[in-house]
């Protein structure tokens, strides 16, 4: 009987050792940020810019300040950028935001008049490898956003280069915590991952974390 008594102690001590291990492991993150790590595979940084997104609009020069800021945040980078120039409009049709060359189509939708001309300079003969960039958001914690883009979307998509568009209105009550949200996030996503990559802040938020744009 007390042999029997021992061991059922012995298994109630062990089960509430088990325990208290579990949930320390619940509040361990699994994707922390190594600040003794520089990594080399961030290739370009910069910004995302769409015609809803901020308010005013920046200007071309504000625009080139703004990717050059990101770059810096991030050593062997090159400034780019992300310029949307379309978007769902009702459920099967695409609305871009310059005219058409008059080959009709009743899937997409123009404008009479092109929004972009003065931001866009697209070399006529460039052709590159694809670049696939993730516009996920609305995450619990960086943790949970770092999982989905290096699990579900850099994983994915290996060996090519991946993007990532981060600084979302969604989000920003965890990253508004952190001391550098562009650099922070930035160099945890590339840590975690071995591809290339391009980093950019969305133009949602973009006068909270470089302030001073017109």
């Amino acid at each position: 009987m007390k042999l029997l008594m021992k061991r059922k102690s012995f298994f109630v001590v062990l089960l509430f050792f088990t325990i208290i291990l579990s949930c320390a492991d619940i509040g361990r993150k699994k994707y922390a940020l190594d600040k003794t790590i520089t990594p080399d595979n961030i290739k370009y940084a910069g910004a995302r810019s769409s015609s809803y997104g901020i308010e005013p609009f920046p200007a071309p020069r504000v625009w080139e300040t703004v990717m050059n800021s990101m770059q810096e945040h991030f050593n062997g980078s090159a400034p780019c950028g992300i310029w949307i120039v379309g978007r769902m409009h009702q459920e099967t049709r695409c609305k871009l935001e310059f005219p058409s060359e008059g080959q009709p189509d009743t899937n997409l939708v123009f404008l009479d008049h092109n929004k972009h001309n003065a931001y866009l300079w697209m070399p006529p003969e460039y052709r590159g490898d694809l670049i696939f960039v993730s516009d996920s958001q609305i995450f619990e914690s960086m943790d949970a956003m770092i999982q989905e883009f290096v699990e579900y979307w850099a994983d994915y998509f290996k060996p090519n280069p991946v993007g990532f568009q981060y600084g979302y209105p969604s989000d920003r009550p965890w990253w508004r915590q952190l001391q550098n949200p562009p650099a922070d996030i930035g160099h945890t996503i590339a840590q975690h991952h071995f591809q290339d990559c391009g980093l950019l802040w969305v133009d949602f938020t973009l006068r909270e974390v470089f302030p001073g744009l017109d």
